[in-house]
């Protein structure tokens, strides 16, 4: 279960990074061409608008992948614990 949820952020990290590169090409390389075809400043507000919806989507994965990473440790940490046979001999509630 937490293989295929670490693996699907992964993949997810990747897009945002590609989306990230693109938004500098489209900021950096395709703006500041003298005639774009949409005008240079579509190509300048969506190139920002790439890199700071990818940075925020990077960041909320990478939180998700940290809480994944303690889920698990605490259910490897935790294990089961049986009550010795006397104490259970005086417990009060019967057996079902």
């Amino acid at each position: 279960m937490y293989k295929k949820e670490r693996r699907k952020c992964l993949l997810s990290i990747a897009g945002c990074v590609l989306a990230f590169f693109l938004g500098q090409f489209l900021l950096n390389v395709v703006s500041k061409y003298e005639d774009p075809f949409l005008g240079n400043t579509f190509y300048i507000i969506t190139g920002c608008a790439l890199i700071v919806l990818s940075l925020i989507v990077i960041y909320l994965l990478i939180l998700h992948l940290r809480y994944l990473r303690r889920r698990e440790q605490k259910r490897k940490n935790s294990s089961l614990v049986f009550l010795a046979k006397e104490k259970r001999k005086n417990d009060p509630l019967p057996a079902k």
